[in-house]
Order: structure tokens, then sequence, then C-alpha cells
């Protein structure tokens, strides 16, 4: 998870630069489009990440208060 953090700053901070390189309109535009699409997919990243760990933990509690299983 931490190499796609960092995967994301350095296209973010690429973006950035180019903004500042190019005065042209329409490479904003899209610029200011791809910086949404990025914070967009890492919120989802991050949630799907949180969701995951629940997940786990919950696993983790039921498998602690499940009886050990009778093997025959």
């Amino acid at each position: 998870m931490p190499v796609f953090i960092e995967y994301i700053q350095v296209v973010l901070d690429w973006l950035v630069q180019q903004i500042y390189l190019h005065s042209n309109i329409t490479l904003v535009a899209l610029s200011v489009i791809a910086l949404l699409v990025a914070g967009l997919t890492l919120i989802q990243c991050l949630r799907a990440w949180k969701n995951f760990l629940s997940k786990r933990n919950l696993l983790k509690e039921l498998h602690e208060h499940l009886p050990p299983s009778q093997g025959s």
C-alpha cells in the first residue's frame, strides 16, 4: 500500500509540474480532471483497505469464539 501512495504522489507532482510549465487551458483542464480522478481513486482504495481490515478483525474474533472442530 505505501508503494501505491508513493506512486500516486509522484504522478500528482508530475501533473502539477506540467500545469506550471504549460499555460494551455486544455492541459490545465485535463490535469484537473486527472487530479480529481486520482483523488477519488485514493479515497476508494482507503475505504477498501478499511473494509478489509474490519472484516479480517471480525473473522479473527469469530475464530476465537468458535469451539474447536471435532475431526472424525
